[in-house]
């Protein structure tokens, strides 16, 4: 009883983690997610993690995120 519960655990992971990986599309340059989005009409979702106080997070803040022509 105890394989069978672990067998059936592993194929709902199993299946669980494939799915994922089938509908997520991850890109670490630019071009290829324009790219990518423009050929797929699809949307870009930027992942950025910082700290109000980290220098250089600011500075990229400043420089790139609040650039008119990255809005």
């Amino acid at each position: 009883m105890k394989l069978l519960l672990n067998l059936v655990l592993f194929i709902f992971l199993t299946i669980s983690i494939n799915a994922q990986e089938a509908t997520s599309n991850y890109f670490t340059e630019s071009s290829e997610a324009i790219a990518y989005a423009e050929a797929n009409n699809a949307e870009i979702l930027m992942v950025f993690g910082g700290s109000d106080w980290c220098r250089p997070c600011i500075q990229f803040k400043k420089e790139i995120l609040d650039a008119q022509n990255f809005k």
